[in-house]
């Protein structure tokens, strides 16, 4: 692994240079990555040099941008046989906030801060409840990213959008439960025999709204 500086005669007859830091990867392929500033060059190799000891250093050729991989996180998704609503939503969510803002952005070029704003950026146009929702989306592509060895670490596994206390409180003292009493209200009164089951399944036995369809 090395530092050094290139020159070069361009087709004009002016001279052209960069700094070109090389390196052998894990896989033992020789690598070289050019910087206009030595500074550059050399704080690159030490970070590529502790990644490769690592094991976790990903060459910005063998990664994909975070369109592509949103792309292969969602086909992985309909292999797991994802409800169609839920495949309808992480679209939504990629489609309209994460393609949008960083699709272009390769994983290698991915670091906590862009993370970290990307999450704030969401916050500013969205609830709070949907912010969560896309980011989560959007975690969600980058651990199955790691996984394919397209990115060396996960930028966003620390990155959270918590939740608004207050709000969570608030929202939880104004709920109103049905008593014991107005469920055998309810399920006196739903028809036979129709709704009797389904109203029957969803009192006593606590399934989510996707599981009692």
């Amino acid at each position: 692994m090395a530092v050094r500086c290139r020159e070069w005669t361009n087709q004009d007859g002016s001279k052209g240079s960069a700094w070109q830091a090389g390196y052998t990867d894990s896989s033992g392929r020789w690598r070289t990555k050019q910087f206009d500033r030595k500074r550059d060059a050399e704080r690159f190799l030490e970070e590529t040099k502790r990644a490769v000891r690592h094991g976790t250093h990903i060459a910005d050729r063998d990664s994909v941008t975070v369109a592509d991989a949103a792309e292969r996180w969602i086909d992985t998704c309909k292999l797991k046989n994802r409800e169609r609503s839920t495949l309808r939503q992480y679209r939504n969510h990629i489609d309209n906030h994460i393609v949008p803002a960083i699709g272009s952005i390769l994983l290698t070029r991915m670091t906590k801060a862009t993370v970290t704003d990307f999450r704030d950026d969401l916050l500013k146009v969205n609830s709070r409840v949907h912010a969560r929702k896309i980011f989560t989306s959007f975690k969600g592509i980058l651990k199955d990213a790691e996984s394919r060895g397209l990115i060396g670490h996960n930028p966003a596994a620390s990155v959270e959008i918590g939740q608004d206390a207050r709000t969570e409180a608030a929202a939880t003292h104004n709920r109103v439960f049905p008593q014991p009493s107005d469920i055998r209200d309810i399920l006196n009164a739903a028809p036979l025999p129709g709704w009797r089951p389904f109203l029957l399944t969803a009192a006593f036995t606590g399934l989510r709204s996707s599981e009692l369809r």
